[in-house]
């Protein structure tokens, strides 16, 4: 488990005129996925949590719904090859806000 999923967790690099995805910042990943939360606070990148994070623990499927709004977020804001279009003051606060 990841655990973390978030747009500046996800790169690419090329090699060979291929390009890859890599995934990184790790930090608070887990091999067992019956293993218990790594800290006592909910962890993640509130835009991308999975909503069923409010109510428990951390499953694998919590990180396949971060990166469905990943994609969900890119393909929103997506105007042209290189270029986001600049996010709306609403969901601009929602990056930056606080969940408390």
């Amino acid at each position: 488990l990841h655990r973390d999923l978030s747009i500046g967790n996800i790169m690419f690099r090329r090699k060979d005129g291929k390009i890859y995805g890599v995934l990184n910042d790790f930090d608070f990943s887990s091999r067992d996925m019956d293993q218990g939360p790594t800290s006592n606070h909910r962890t993640g990148t509130g835009p991308f949590m999975s909503t069923d994070l409010l109510k428990g623990g951390h499953l694998f499927r919590h990180d396949l719904e971060s990166l469905f709004n990943i994609m969900l977020c890119l393909a929103c804001r997506y105007e042209r090859r290189n270029v986001l279009t600049p996010a709306p003051r609403a969901y601009a606060e929602w990056f930056s806000g606080s969940d408390q």
